[in-house]
């Protein structure tokens, strides 16, 4: 159903998060943007600015909080593999770098 949705409206970007399994999306590349990755056809690289981003320090153990933080960074570590596979070093480096600030 995803993949005939995806196919009949291929005007627009479409983006998936990762808990939506690979046999849905086997046809097309997944290039991770933030949180979602978008699905595409193009094997191009696919350029996005650079996020920012700033957690607030969440008083006590907020579930909520360390989840948000742990999706994010998982976002950010996706898309510095993606740019070192594109041999986009320099960028990569970045990603990693801006997990530690």
């Amino acid at each position: 159903m995803l993949k005939s949705f995806i196919e009949k409206n291929d005007s627009g970007a479409f983006y998936v998060t990762q808990e939506i399994e690979q046999q849905y999306t086997s046809d097309y590349h997944r290039v991770p943007e933030g949180l979602l990755f978008r699905i595409t056809k193009d094997t191009s690289y696919i350029q996005v600015p650079f996020p920012k981003i700033q957690f607030r320090d969440a008083a006590g153990n907020d579930v909520y909080a360390q989840q948000i933080k742990s999706f994010t960074t998982n976002g950010l570590l996706r898309r510095s593999a993606y740019e070192k596979l594109n041999g986009r070093d320099s960028l990569s480096s970045l990603y990693r770098q801006s997990l530690t600030h």
